[in-house]
Parts: C-alpha cells; sequence; structure tokens
C-alpha cells in the first residue's frame, strides 16, 4: 500500500509539472530556442589586410530555422590542434533567420570594425584557441552532445577577402575546391576597408543582378537592344535589387520572372537575338538560384 501510494504521489505530481509546461508555453513564458541544429558556416575571414590576423579573423554562422539557437557551451575546432569551448557566461544566441560572428577580437575600433558576438582567441595556441590559419584550415561547430553541426575546409585564403557562402541551402564543406558551386569571394566592403558581409546576409545575388543590369547597359551600347528595351528590362532588375537587398524574395522572384518573360517575347519577335536573350535569361536564372 506505502508503494502505491509513493507511485500514486509521483504520477500526480509528474501531471502537475506537465500542466505548468503546457500553460507556459501558451501563455509565452518559456521563450522558443530551438534545440542545437541547422547551424550553418556562412562566412569565412581568414586572412584580413587592413588588421592582424589576431584582431581581424573571424567566422559568421547562420541560422535557417524559426527559432533562436544557444551556442553557449558548443566547440569551434579544427582537425588537429584548435579547439576552443565557447563560454560566454550566459546564452549565445544565433538569431532565427539571423547571423552571428565568432572572432578573434570583439572590439569593433581594433577588429578592423567587425560586431563580433564572441571572441575566441587565446594567446596560447595549445589552451582552449582557435586560430584560423592563411595556407589552409577547417573550421568545425561541434554542439553539446558532441555531434559536428557543421564543418568546412579550405586550402588557401584571399587577403583582405572573405569567402561567403552563396546560399545557405547550398553544399559548404569544400571552398575554394567547389567554389565555383557554393563559395564565392565577397565584393561588399566593411568596416576600414577589407572584403566581407559580417552579420549580414551575403551579397552573391546582389552582385549577380548588378553584373546583369550591366550586361543590359552593354547590349544597349553595342546596338543590340534599343534604349526603350534597356530601360524597361534595367528598371525591372533595379526593383528586383531593391527587392533583394530587402530580403524580399518574393516579389524579387516574381520582378526575375517578369524579366524573363518580356527577353522571351523579345526573342520571339526578334527584337533581340537568341543568343543574346539566352545569355540574359541564364544570368537572371543564376539570381534566382542565388536567392
Amino acid at each position: 500500500m506505502y508503494r502505491k501510494r509513493i507511485k500514486l504521489k509521483k504520477t500526480l505530481i509528474a501531471a502537475f509539472l506537465l500542466i505548468v509546461l503546457v500553460m507556459s508555453l501558451a501563455v509565452g513564458i518559456v521563450p522558443a530556442v530551438a534545440q542545437p541544429s541547422s547551424i550553418a558556416i556562412n562566412e569565412v575571414m581568414a586572412n584580413p589586410a587592413r588588421v592582424s590576423d589576431n584582431n581581424g579573423e573571424w567566422v559568421e554562422l547562420y541560422n535557417p530555422t524559426t527559432a533562436d539557437i544557444d551556442i553557449n557551451g558548443w566547440t569551434i575546432k579544427d582537425d588537429y590542434l584548435d579547439s576552443h569551448v565557447i563560454d560566454n557566461g550566459e546564452p549565445l544566441l544565433v538569431p532565427a533567420g539571423g547571423y552571428l560572428v565568432l572572432g578573434n577580437n570583439d572590439n569593433p575600433s581594433e577588429n578592423g570594425g567587425v560586431n563580433v558576438a564572441y571572441s575566441y582567441y587565446n594567446p596560447d595556441r595549445f589552451t582552449n584557441s582557435f586560430h584560423l590559419a592563411n595556407q589552409g584550415d577547417e573550421v568545425v561547430i561541434v554542439d553539446l552532445t558532441d555531434t559536428v553541426v557543421d564543418r568546412c575546409t579550405y586550402i588557401r585564403s584571399w587577403t583582405g577577402v572573405s569567402w561567403s557562402l552563396k546560399n545557405a541551402a547550398l553544399d559548404n564543406t569544400y571552398i575554394n575546391m567547389n567554389s565555383s558551386l557554393s563559395w564565392y569571394l565577397s565584393n561588399a566592403i566593411y568596416g576600414v576597408g577589407d572584403r566581407g558581409t559580417p552579420g549580414q546576409r551575403n551579397g552573391y545575388a546582389d552582385d549577380l543582378t548588378n553584373e546583369t543590369i550591366d550586361e543590359v547597359g552593354d547590349l544597349v551600347d553595342n546596338g543590340e537592344l534599343d534604349s526603350g528595351q534597356g530601360k524597361a528590362l534595367s528598371s525591372i532588375l533595379e526593383v528586383a535589387l531593391g527587392k533583394i537587398e530587402e530580403d524580399n524574395t518574393s516579389t524579387a522572384t516574381n520582378q526575375l520572372n517578369a524579366a524573363i518573360k518580356k527577353i522571351k517575347a523579345w526573342m520571339k519577335s526578334g527584337k533581340i537575338s537568341s543568343e543574346d536573350g539566352q545569355a540574359l535569361i541564364d544570368a537572371i536564372n543564376n539570381i534566382l538560384a542565388a536567392l
């Protein structure tokens, strides 16, 4: 009888705790924080030019999920001696749909103008330390269960330029080796003059759109398009570019598809050659793939 009473008491306590948890979630007391997963290494600056490596190296993480992810206690490491356990003293959240930068130095006046959320620097390279080698290295992110969440390998760095992922859905395992497929060298200038987009959306689709607008201008200059056609097409692409910069991919996609439709109509009516028209369509499809 005594054991039955204990079992009943434990059952009632468990039921009570479950009710409290459900009520807390209902009224928003418990924050929505995702389980550790889906973090992507999105950008790597291994060799800054405007400041020293000890000040200006950084790694950007991207969270494609709909809930914040706490990476406090996780590890950033390579495949050899470098390994640093993140100890922020409190949750270190990669925001839902957002970015977080880890780096050597969290002082923007010293690191080249980067808003680094957490510094992993340790002057003792053999104790809880992580550094990015210029001639090739790995970046490995490990969660609290010792599971590798994401990793990438690069075989060289470019001075003053970050490697940026074209799209977070792409395979980011190897930089350089498949750079034409997944990674590109950033064109955007940040801080005191190095190139990258730390803490922001990578600008690959922006760059492609600007290049396509330039191609339209070249066709007008060469007489392949009349000025009216060029103005009409450039206007559509400029609207698309604005929406890309606003992260409004739905409207940007509609604009780009409208541009393709217009080009196809011109090809059919002979207002643009099949070769030039198809080149523009291919360029716009590359933009769409980058969104």
